[in-house]
């Protein structure tokens, strides 16, 4: 039975094919070329070629030396060959002879629509040196030639021999015309020598009547018994896994019963899973396993396929096929798994699965190529967790045998010693059988799939060989694999670069592992720089989280010029790459903060931790020279430095500190943005959504969001209350941080100044207020004054009696003094 192996054909460039069905030279896949059902046969001598490929290509099978064979053909018409007397010596290789077979009467034979491949072994009968014998009919214009027997036999036999597969004995008839062109399509048979004994190769299109001839009245129901069988157990198997209707484990345990009772039969339904799970309605049948190579079974799937729908499994919409998917990734799993410890080594199963793969990730079928590179790469994934299993059990032995060994010669079992050094041959055995399953994978579909036309395929490629290097790193972690992950970070879809950057963001997670990428980090990180401006934002968003890893779990790999194509994207418009910006520039602010600067502020007297980090924050804010968008750069920050823009107690302590003549304080620019950076926190705290820009709809709190809210709101209220006095009596002579100090009122919780009994911070404030109108003539002032008492009279609360009645009183003031100032004016 022939082992269902991929041959590659290697193919000079500057061949060129000229069959119809063949493949075209330079294509990016190799595909076995076959003829169409309509083409007429046509008989060339082949080179005597050591290969037995069937699509492979003689160089003399061109345009040019067909015309010079028909000529020749039709010069030799008018004569009759003599016949030579029968040789006595031992028969000789045959010299190379073209036959042209040409056809008129086409529409009185119907075609078989599958051309039939024919290779005659060496044990068949060989061709007579007896001279060809030609007879010419006047009046049909047909040429008969006989290459075996003399005309008296040739209507004898009908029967087909059986060495040569259901062809027919009866002579061959060649029909040529004189007054038609050499265009007309045609089929080949090749006579090739293979070493020093002469194989015949056929492809033929046998008259339907020779076809049903050559079988056994029972032998066609049978077979057609046979294949409805198969394609129905392949059917049970595929809708079980398309549709769950059971476990995956429960498939893989009945699937494995059946492979242990017979070997083919469960292999069967196991190949034939996988061409029905490309969307192919053919089946591989017994016959068919048997004698076909495996060039041949995918070229009888390929005609199987529906040309006419594009669509396959793997490729169509909805919950149901993308359930299939999972469906078939864990079946492939729970595979290998469940046959890890005695079938993936029978040197039966896998070998031929593997090679089905091969050659189904080479298809010029797109269903063909994207399932099986698919399979072929979850399938490398299971045994990479087989190959760690085994290095676990190796381990483990190893330490069982040192432990016996180490033992005195009364107390050591050398029977357990022996057993156990048996037991690691076996292991070692094991290991490298399971390490040339992965490089025949790796080599025959990897390689060439990585850089498929189709993203799909090099995003599912790109997508497992980062699993493999994080799983088993010991192997797979070195510049022979990275390559592939660094090159295709230039790929033009966008698919595949988010695959190569979601591969490496598991690589670079692990602070041991992103050590080990140094050369490659070295080599790739200017692409990976370039990539925080890709014009996709998820591809943007990965590329900012890998820089972050690498700025976590690396030492000074980025300088500070790669920093800065970074820090703008904290006020982009897009909130997911801005909070990744974000999250990145508060990495690079820890980093230079130094812990032994609080301890000394704590000694001091200071009660929050984070002020030299809200000093760093407001440095990085003003180099950036966005002044304006700091609610931006607060909502970047948000979710990964909450805590720091949260702590409002430090902040106002940095604002009231008092400055000794050996310290250095804030600065005045400095203060303002610190202001506004608070202002700007109370603001995300208590709204909880993202300034305008960054919005994408109403957002519907959750209630641990809602609880969190009011938290927030009630704790900034309780110190404000008390702080937010002190804060306007010292800047109440600066318009600019006046105005941004009188929008914090607005966040407040003002039940707390009735539940706590604050009022007297309440007069306080109402004071401040009027002593800021008094003295401010600015129009962004007096709003926020106005709007301050628009929001303290608010009728829902108790305080609004007390507010209203400060209000009424700066009214009347500035009343008065505008009464007196009229009055002046007109004396």
């Amino acid at each position: 039975m022939p082992t269902l192996r991929s041959r590659k054909v290697s193919q000079d460039p500057e061949t060129v094919l000229s069959s119809p069905g063949g493949s075209r030279a330079g294509s990016q896949f190799s595909s076995p070329s076959y003829f169409r059902g309509e083409q007429v046969a046509e008989l060339l001598a082949g080179q005597g070629t050591e290969s037995d490929d069937l699509s492979s290509e003689s160089e003399s099978d061109t345009g040019n030396d067909f015309e010079e064979t028909l000529k020749k053909g039709r010069k030799q018409l008018p004569t009759v060959a003599q016949r030579s007397p029968r040789p006595t010596r031992a028969r000789q290789a045959m010299s190379e002879k073209k036959i042209v077979v040409k056809k008129i009467n086409s529409a009185k034979q119907k075609a078989s629509p599958v051309p039939q491949s024919v290779n005659l072994p060496k044990s068949a009968p060989q061709l007579s040196r007896r001279p060809k014998r030609a007879l010419t009919d006047k009046e049909n214009d047909v040429m008969f030639s006989d290459s075996d027997q003399d005309s008296s036999k040739m209507s004898e036999s009908n029967r087909p021999s059986k060495s040569l597969m259901q062809l027919s004995k009866r002579p061959k008839r060649v029909l040529a015309d004189n007054n038609q062109t050499v265009g007309k399509k045609v089929s080949r048979v090749r006579l090739e020598r293979d070493h020093e004994v002469s194989d015949l190769s056929v492809t033929i299109k046998p008259h339907k009547s020779v076809m049903q001839s050559s079988r056994k009245p029972g032998q066609e129901s049978k077979l057609n018994n046979s294949a409805q069988n198969q394609k129905k157990e392949v059917n049970n198997l595929f809708e079980a896994v398309k549709l769950a209707k059971s476990a995956m484990q429960t498939l893989v345990d009945e699937w494995l019963e059946l492979y242990k009772q017979d070997k083919e039969t469960g292999l069967l339904e196991l190949l034939n899973f996988f061409i029905h799970c490309c969307g192919c309605k053919g089946v591989i049948v017994s016959e068919m396993f048997k004698k076909l190579q495996n060039a041949e079974i995918i070229r009888k799937m390929t005609e199987e396929f529906d040309e006419e729908s594009g669509d396959y499994p793997l490729s169509m919409a909805g919950p149901m096929w993308k359930k299939f998917r999972q469906n078939f990734c864990e079946f492939i799993a729970v595979l290998v798994r469940q046959c890890q410890y005695n079938v993936i080594y029978d040197e039966y199963m896998m070998d031929t699965l593997i090679s089905l793969l091969t050659g189904l990730s080479d298809s010029q079928v797109r269903a063909f190529r994207h399932t099986s590179t698919l399979a072929a790469m979850k399938l490398m994934t299971a045994l990479v967790d087989v190959a760690l299993n085994l290095n676990v059990h190796q381990e483990n032995n190893k330490r069982q045998y040192d432990t016996e060994r180490n033992k005195s010669a009364g107390k050591r079992a050398n029977d357990r010693l022996e057993m156990l050094l048996q037991k690691s041959k076996e292991m070692l055995q094991n290991q490298e059988e399971v390490e040339n399953m992965m490089n025949a994978i790796f080599k025959g579909v990897f390689v060439h799939r990585y850089r498929d036309l189709i993203a799909e395929i090099r995003a599912v490629c790109m997508e497992e060989i980062g699993v493999w290097m994080k799983r088993y790193s010991d192997s797979f972690l070195n510049d022979s694999y990275l390559k592939y992950v660094g090159w295709m970070l230039h790929d033009k879809q966008r698919e595949v670069r988010l695959k190569c950057l979601k591969s490496l963001r598991h690589l670079y997670e692990s602070k041991e592992i992103s050590l080990k990428l140094e050369l490659f980090t070295n080599r790739f990180k200017d692409r990976m720089v370039s990539m925080v401006l890709d014009m996709d934002y998820d591809v943007a968003v990965e590329a900012v989280g890998l820089l972050t890893l690498i700025l976590q779990n690396t030492e000074d790999v980025l300088s500070n010029e790669e920093c800065e194509c970074v820090y703008p994207l904290v006020y982009a418009s897009h909130r997911p790459t801005a909070a990744a910006a974000g999250y990145f520039v508060y990495i690079k602010l820890r980093r230079h903060y130094d812990a032994t600067l609080e301890t000394t502020a704590k000694e001091r007297g200071r009660r929050s931790a984070n002020g030299e980090f809200i000093k760093l924050l407001l440095a990085f804010f003003l180099e950036s020279e966005l002044h304006e968008h700091c609610a931006y750069l607060v909502d970047s920050l948000w979710n990964h430095a909450g805590s720091v823009l949260k702590d409002w107690e430090g902040m106002t302590e940095l604002l009231l500190e008092e400055i000794g003549d050996d310290e250095e304080g804030l600065t005045d620019q400095e203060e303002s943005a610190l202001i506004e950076l608070m202002v700007c926190s109370m603001r995300q705290a208590v709204e909880v959504h993202p300034p305008i820009g960054r919005f994408s709809g109403k957002k519907l709190l959750t209630a641990k969001e809602k609880k969190l809210q009011l938290d927030d709101r009630a704790r900034l209220t309780e110190h404000l209350i008390v702080i937010i006095p002190q804060l306007l009596a010292k800047y109440s002579a600066d318009a600019e941080k006046v105005a941004n100090l009188l929008l914090i009122p607005s966040f407040f919780d003002l039940d707390i100044y009735s539940s706590k009994r604050q009022e007297k911070y309440l007069d306080l404030l109402l004071k401040q207020i009027r002593d800021i109108v008094e003295k401010h003539t600015g129009m962004e002032v007096l709003e926020a004054c106005s709007r301050a008492y628009y929001i303290l009279c608010n009728e829902e609360y108790t305080i609004r009696s007390r507010v209203d009645i400060a209000r009424s009183q700066i009214i009347d003031t500035l009343v008065g003094i505008f009464t007196h100032s009229v009055e002046d004016l007109l004396h």
